[in-house]
């Protein structure tokens, strides 16, 4: 069976099917089958292409670079989703400490963070499997205490020195007097605190963990009605995995110089974009209108074979997974000391 294009493609995968199970077995992922797949695309695309012109030769070769980027990011994902079912499941249980429990927090959302950039990651390495330099991402600097530290890492030191982890927080400055330089900065915590402003009450430390779209695992209830959400994603990913083997077994590269290219569009349309064997990337971080990112932020746009859609249908996937399950981070961001009433509860400054 030979797929070529879109039509022949779509054709033969059914739609994706969220099935429910009341119990998951979470096999380690054959990259060994996926690797001899894809040794094996590599031979049939070669000899399918011996008749064609010298041009196609490094887009087979390309061809193969981009199949072992989707198997490695289809592992890395479905490793990262069983790592978070685990974590959660673990949390689930009523004997944990508060220490077991935030450190697992801690890991959690480190796993969150990669989920959450893994359809840039696998754009990037089709990027740059088409020769293009890539820029770093624009990154949300507000986003950041004072310090670098993370709101459950010294919610984690609080407890490790015997104290409460769930504190409102204000970070102060200390200049010197004479010639107003900042000497060093400190921390405020206190049970509550207020703004000077409007008297709304500064947010806790679960405040910040309720106030992203995180799964809570400081509490065996609110763990035990995560567990569903991440098994759910990670059968998505399992399923995918099945149709991407299917597929690496069946392709032959027959469509691989079909479609439009960049040199096809008209001069604005052109901007930010070049072709690669997969079909039309857009480095869409261009939008910024900043040198720094004019190449970042890679993102295949137009499909333009069989093995292009596949990728787009992965990518789709990572792209909708990681809004479920990581697309609001803890909000890192903190009071300024100057600016909150933090004389009541129990104030304390580190």
């Amino acid at each position: 069976m030979h797929i070529n294009g879109l039509t022949s493609y779509t054709a033969q995968m059914p739609h994706l099917q969220r099935t429910h199970h009341t119990s998951i077995t979470i096999p380690t992922p054959n990259d060994l089958q996926d690797s001899v797949s894809i040794s094996e695309l590599g031979k049939r695309l070669t000899m399918n292409r011996t008749h064609k012109s010298n041009r196609l030769t490094g887009g087979s070769s390309q061809v193969q670079d981009v199949a072992e980027l989707m198997s490695k990011s289809l592992s890395k994902v479905e490793s990262t989703l069983e790592k978070m079912y685990e974590l959660v499941k673990k949390a689930s249980n009523t004997d944990l400490t508060a220490l077991d429990r935030i450190n697992m927090q801690i890991e959690y959302e480190e796993l969150r963070e990669s989920l959450a950039g893994a359809s840039l990651k696998m754009n990037e390495g089709l990027a740059q499997i088409s020769g293009q330099k890539v820029d770093k991402p624009y990154t949300n600097l507000t986003n950041e205490s004072p310090d670098g530290t993370k709101v459950l890492e010294r919610a984690r030191d609080r407890l490790m020195r015997g104290e409460e982890w769930n504190v409102a927080e204000a970070y102060g400055i200390k200049y010197d007097d004479e010639t107003g330089e900042e000497i060093s900065g400190y921390w405020v915590t206190g049970e509550k605190m207020t703004h000077f402003i409007d008297g709304s009450e500064v947010s806790t430390v679960k405040d910040k963990i309720n106030g992203s779209d995180t799964i809570n695992l400081m509490s065996s209830v609110t763990a035990k009605k995560g567990v569903e959400r991440v098994e759910e994603q990670l059968t998505r990913v399992k399923d995918m995995r099945e149709k991407f083997s299917s597929f690496i077994m069946s392709y032959d590269g027959e469509d691989l110089d079909s479609g439009v290219k960049v040199k096809d569009l008209d001069e604005y349309a052109r901007q930010n974009k070049f072709d690669s064997v997969l079909g039309i990337v857009e480095f869409q971080g261009a939008r910024w209108e900043l040198p720094e990112y004019a190449h970042s932020e890679p993102k295949l746009i137009t499909p333009t074979n069989g093995m292009g859609f596949m990728f787009s249908r992965i990518d789709e996937m990572f792209g909708d997974i990681a809004g479920k399950l990581a697309a609001s981070p803890i909000h890192e961001g903190v009071e300024d000391a100057r600016l909150v009433d933090y004389a009541q509860g129990s104030p304390k400054i580190l």
